[in-house]
């Protein structure tokens, strides 16, 4: 469930597609209620990333196990891409700050930076 860190507004599941699989690199979002901007967490992404391709590599790997006929097999990953789009959106978390490891090192070198211009 996405929920807004400021305000705990829920997202509508067309607000949580549009978040998810917009076309492009910057994970920011805002808040339709309050308008505070937060972000989708790099870990949440990884997670869902990581899950949707376990996913598909457990079919490909079962399908010659268990002789699926390629047309089967064909209509069993589309179904599971499909499942992928729509549970996708769902398995993001919100966070107030850029959560990953690049953007903690860039805030503890600008901590510095203020540090030492004091």
């Amino acid at each position: 469930m996405m929920k807004c860190v400021h305000c705990n507004y829920k997202f509508s599941f067309k607000e949580r597609m549009k978040a998810g699989w917009k076309p492009s690199m910057n994970n920011e979002v805002t808040c339709p209620q309050c308008g505070q901007k937060q972000f989708i967490s790099n870990k949440s992404l990884a997670k869902s990333y990581g899950l949707m391709m376990f996913l598909e590599l457990i079919i490909i790997l079962l399908a010659p196990m268990i002789n699926i006929p390629v047309p089967l097999l064909t209509i069993l990953m589309i179904v599971a891409l499909a499942l992928v789009i729509v549970f996708f959106p769902m398995t993001l978390k919100l966070v107030a700050e850029k959560d990953g490891l690049l953007e903690e090192q860039f805030r503890e070198m600008e901590k510095k930076q203020k540090g030492k211009s004091l």
